[in-house]
């Protein structure tokens, strides 16, 4: 996709959005606080927040496939978490110190 944006904002948070655990993220936790994972908007992140932790949206980026999961999942599901658990099971969201899911 081509755009006439003259600064390089846009590609520069394209490309820390394509990164699971990006620059800042890492910093958080080279710092020692923790890291939250949490999916959709159902789960309020103001109380991971409000508990001293980051809260990190979890999302399918970078997946390639879902051959892990599908062992958990069946082929109806949804797509997006049998991707998600696809990842976790690879190891791509270790860098998480926990997982809330809301409501």
């Amino acid at each position: 996709m081509e755009t006439d944006l003259k600064s390089g904002a846009f590609q520069q948070l394209s490309e820390v959005a394509q990164i699971l655990a990006n620059e800042e993220t890492r910093g958080w936790k080279d710092k020692g606080n923790k890291v939250v994972g949490y999916f959709c908007c159902s789960m309020p992140e103001e109380i991971i927040t409000a508990a001293g932790m980051l809260p990190f949206r979890i999302r399918g980026t970078g997946s390639e496939g879902t051959e892990l999961a599908d062992t958990f999942f069946s082929s109806i599901n949804c797509s997006f978490p049998r991707h998600a658990f696809n990842m976790a099971l690879k190891g791509e969201y270790n860098f998480l110190d926990g997982l809330a899911i809301g409501p």
